[in-house]
């Protein structure tokens, strides 16, 4: 509790210091001089939003068909930024869903096996989960099942763009090997440029969508939709598009 605390008066400090409209957030719709720097990324001041989370809130707000009044929504390991962005929909209803137990998690199950019917959502956000699960392809395909025919399952995956095809080592389990070989202790595989294609063997149509694709270069600078990682190679905000075949 003392840190959280801590942190939220210096996250509130850091607000009042940095006022401006030089970058706004599109997830709380606040703007700053600055952002704060947290590792490779940039955190909005106040609902500390990452360029991923922005990323994936502007395709939702380009893309309103992907999110109809009425629509039920799955969401996986539920972002605050993006939790919160969505809770302002009172025409949609979500679920939300996780490994473990944590603020903002409605259900708990294991990924490979989804709790649900056949066709139960309109949209399914899966961020930053497949890295870290045993069989990223049986996962997809499962999201797939739960997924409506006219539906929409959105995946954020960080790829390494230098890596041609995907380094997948589940039986890794080791914590300074996995640092070591895939960048961070609780992942399982690095995913290289092959991303598409792998996920498509879930029997979805897969569609990378460039988050330079989704606004304009003032646009960008203004979100601040790109993170640091871009120097070394990895991509982190892009959305994967998946669909039932037409």
């Amino acid at each position: 509790m003392t840190h959280a605390v801590l942190r939220w008066g210096a996250l509130g400090a850091f607000r009042l210091l940095n006022r401006g409209t030089a970058h706004e957030c599109p997830c709380c719709e606040s703007t700053f001089a600055r952002f704060v720097r947290r590792g490779p990324d940039l955190l909005c001041p106040r609902c500390r939003s990452t360029a991923r989370n922005r990323v994936l809130v502007v395709y939702l707000s380009k893309h309103p068909d992907t999110l109809p009044a009425g629509a039920r929504v799955l969401h996986l390991a539920p972002e605050p930024a993006v939790h919160r962005w969505l809770a302002r929909r009172s025409d949609i209803a979500r679920t939300t869903a996780d490994l473990r137990r944590r603020p903002l998690v409605d259900v708990q199950f294991d990924a490979h096996h989804v709790p649900f019917p056949q066709a139960s959502f309109d949209l399914v956000l899966c961020s930053h989960v497949l890295e870290h699960v045993r069989d990223d392809v049986m996962v997809l395909r499962e999201l797939g099942r739960v997924l409506r025919p006219s539906g929409r399952v959105l995946i954020q995956i960080p790829v390494r763009q230098t890596l041609e095809v995907t380094d997948d080592a589940p039986a890794v389990v080791d914590p300074a090997a996995r640092l070591e070989r895939f960048g961070q202790h609780d992942h399982v595989r690095r995913h290289g440029r092959d991303v598409c294609e792998r996920l498509a063997q879930s029997g979805l149509v897969v569609e990378r969508v460039r988050y330079e694709d989704l606004a304009a270069e003032g646009e960008r600078a203004r979100f601040i939709l790109a993170d640091a990682s871009e120097k070394r190679g990895m991509r982190s905000g892009d959305v994967y598009c998946c669909r039932h075949p037409a």
